[in-house]
């Protein structure tokens, strides 16, 4: 695998959709807005950073996202940029995302996806240019489409419903990504107390939970960025518990393998507005 060959799309969604959590899609949220910064690492260079916004009254949101990379020299040279925002309702069925929009940049090339939800399932599709399926790739059907989420609903979710009792890992989510439809299986692995003692690192509990990437359709299953993928098992998520609600979590940490080093998404900012407009700010 090479880094250069990273599909975009697929980035993007690692990125977004590794930090999912549990949810128990009986209770509501008592948040009504979540801000968080993460830095993204490989190899001990800083590759950009991962920016989103969520805002809730209760039972709808919306939430905007603005994710930077860039490496130049060395084994890889790439300037991506994503900003993709969305908006839905927080249903007694769980978050029902009703839009989500993606604007990717590589430099002088553009990709925009533009997916509107209804009942569950993502109901159509727009992509500017228009993008057509190579051959290879497994086809996407209407079938594949069924109860599915974007990424950014799935990263919102954790922190804005109640968890089940236990672990928050364990759980298994059904993604789209405007081109890719692929499942993430979270299951526990440890806990773990963390005592970092650099500025803004969180000192406390955090649940640790093994993620696997299963991809469904629209990938090609011969290429070598997808085989490892799905094949790899060194992919680690660190969910840490709200202050003053131990039922709800927020993704603290992405650990990634790869065969050049491991990528590192870590939270260096972190605060949430509770419904009461009490300011709880997650990191020291």
């Amino acid at each position: 695998m090479s880094v250069t060959k990273i599909s975009p799309p697929l980035a993007a969604a690692l990125i977004l959709c590794l930090t999912i959590g549990a949810a128990d899609a009986r209770s509501r949220t008592p948040f009504s807005k979540v801000s968080t910064v993460y830095s993204i690492k490989f190899a001990g260079f800083n590759l950009g950073t991962l920016k989103y916004l969520a805002k809730t009254n209760g039972t709808s949101f919306q939430m905007k996202s603005l994710t930077h990379v860039s490496l130049f020299g060395g084994i890889a040279s790439f300037d991506w940029k994503w900003v993709s925002n969305n908006s839905g309702q927080i249903t007694s069925a769980g978050i029902r995302p009703s839009n989500f929009k993606l604007a990717f940049t590589n430099g002088g090339k553009k990709q925009q996806y533009a997916m509107a939800f209804s009942g569950g399932n993502a109901r159509s599709l727009k992509t500017t240019p228009k993008y057509k399926y190579p051959p290879e790739n497994i086809k996407l059907r209407p079938g594949h489409l069924k109860g599915v989420i974007d990424p950014l609903s799935a990263f919102l979710a954790p922190t804005l419903l109640k968890t089940r009792s236990g672990s928050p890992c364990n759980q298994y989510f059904k993604v789209f990504d405007g081109k890719l439809r692929f499942d993430v299986e979270l299951k526990p692995k440890r806990t773990q107390i963390m005592k970092s003692q650099g500025r803004g690192a969180y000192r406390g509990k955090a649940h640790v939970c093994s993620a696997r990437w299963k991809p469904i359709a629209g990938h090609d299953p011969g290429y070598s960025t997808n085989k490892y993928m799905a094949a790899n098992k060194g992919i680690e998520v660190y969910l840490i518990p709200v202050d003053g609600y131990d039922s709800y979590y927020a993704p603290y940490y992405v650990s990634l393998s790869t065969p050049f080093g491991r990528v590192g998404i870590r939270s260096v900012y972190m605060e949430i507005t509770t419904a009461q407009n009490k300011v709880i700010s997650m990191l020291n």
